[in-house]
């Protein structure tokens, strides 16, 4: 089933827009990433306070050990290989964190490309191994990148800090 419309959610130029093509449900992110939500459905679900609603259910991987989501009846549904409901706060919990990927992943391209490499990140902490004469300009350098927002988030405020050390510790 091929869909030519798109829903938008969010002020202009900071949209997150939707579009369903064939068996997927593409959320489009402001960076123009997207994420996947396959063979959606718009299905009756019963709330954990006993309702009915209809919901969103899509098809993923599920962790059997640690999964908290209700599982659903899907024909097409093997091992880990389950569907599941959502709804608005996990979908903008989505957009959020792949939104915040995209910012950290532009600005650690941004941050390779003076030649401070990066050696790990933890979370939205980029980490530099850089010789010691060099610390004080990469951590400057590193500030004003992380504090520069990017073309596809106008209006995005954005600012950064720092530190630099011997050895690496949680700020």
């Amino acid at each position: 089933m091929q869909s030519k419309a798109v829903y938008a959610v969010g002020l202009p130029g900071r949209q997150v827009k939707f579009r369903r093509s064939g068996s997927f449900l593409w959320m489009l992110l402001p960076s123009n990433r997207a994420l996947c939500y396959p063979y959606p459905e718009i299905r009756t679900v019963i709330t954990p306070w006993g309702a009915e609603k209809e919901a969103l259910t899509f098809m993923t991987v599920v962790d059997m050990a640690t999964q908290k989501h209700k599982i659903l009846d899907d024909p097409n549904a093997k091992g880990r290989w389950q569907r599941i409901s959502t709804h608005g706060g996990p979908l903008a919990e989505n957009a959020t964190q792949g939104f915040c990927r995209d910012l950290l992943a532009t600005a650690m391209t941004a941050i390779e490309a003076e030649s401070i490499p990066i050696v790990f990140h933890v979370h939205d902490e980029p980490v530099a191994e850089v010789a010691q004469f060099r610390a004080a300009y990469a951590l400057e350098r590193m500030v004003a990148i992380m504090s520069t927002t990017p073309s596809y988030a106008p209006g995005l405020p954005l600012v950064a800090e720092g530190y630099h050390a011997k050895r690496y510790r949680k700020g």
